[in-house]
């Protein structure tokens, strides 16, 4: 997938530290909470408020890591239709038992995460997730009930050690079994992570509603990384290929990000 960096932008990055990194995203992200505004005043053009949001829920999160001297985490998101495998391969990932694989859809109506054990505490990661209610997993059947009010969010440490960043993987909802309520907060998890994960299965990929979904997703998403699950190697690249076609010939994918790509580029 192409990331909308530029040769300089790659080439500055790779010649920076880590620490430097950080920093730079700081600065980049101040200019533009400043500008903008701004700009949009400036061409009385209002500012999307969904991907505005994301980018604002982002850094907050980010700058609350920083205050605590903590490293901030990668907050990676495991996406898609009802049966792709989501759950399955968040066990294989993070060792913690949640509901998957059952005949009786939905699965699960809350999201899950698994955190790294030094980031465990409600303090941290409730400006990591804010606007969600921040629940410890204690039962796994907790998951297949509605949320009511504010969003319901359950956290649990990862049982697997991670290498390298420290990243939290987040489980949501199936997005096309589950209520209006639970698509919301399906997507307000998405607008929060700085990587998604799409998983599909062969038989839904270009499925209108999948396809929509997709488009949300290249929308708001930071990274976005696509999977087709259960699914030969071989099968998976024709079917890829006809997916590019889907976006270069769909409307909905000729719309603009906030970095300048249209949806089908991204």
């Amino acid at each position: 997938m192409k990331t909308g960096q530029s040769e300089i932008e790659c080439s500055l990055s790779e010649n920076l530290t880590f620490e430097g990194r950080l920093q730079t995203y700081a600065q980049s992200v101040e200019r533009l909470l400043e500008d903008i505004p701004r700009l949009c005043a400036l061409l009385q053009s209002p500012v999307k408020a969904g991907l505005w949001d994301a980018l604002q829920s982002r850094y907050r999160a980010f700058k609350a890591c920083l205050e605590k001297e903590i490293t901030p985490p990668l907050v990676v998101t495991l996406y898609g239709p009802s049966g792709a495998g989501k759950s399955t391969i968040f066990r294989w990932l993070t060792g913690l038992d949640v509901p998957a694989g059952d005949h009786i859809r939905p699965v699960t109506r809350r999201s899950v995460i698994a955190v790294p054990p030094e980031i465990c505490r409600d303090d941290i990661l409730q400006p990591i997730f804010p606007g969600f209610d921040l629940v410890p997993l204690v039962d796994k059947e907790d998951l297949k009930l509605a949320s009511s009010g504010s969003p319901r969010l359950h956290y649990a440490v990862a049982s697997r050690s991670q290498q390298g960043l420290p990243f939290i993987l987040a489980d949501v909802p199936d997005f096309n079994t589950v209520e209006c309520k639970n698509w919301e907060e399906a997507e307000r998890m998405l607008s929060r992570a700085e990587l998604t994960i799409f998983l599909v299965y062969q038989e839904g990929y270009s499925d209108k509603r999948i396809v929509e979904m997709l488009a949300q997703c290249c929308r708001v998403s930071e990274r976005l990384v696509y999977v087709f699950t259960k699914t030969p190697p071989e099968a998976a690249k024709t079917m890829w290929q006809h997916l590019l076609q889907i976006a270069k010939d769909s409307p909905e994918f000729g719309e603009s990000r906030r970095d300048g790509q249209s949806l089908a580029e991204f």
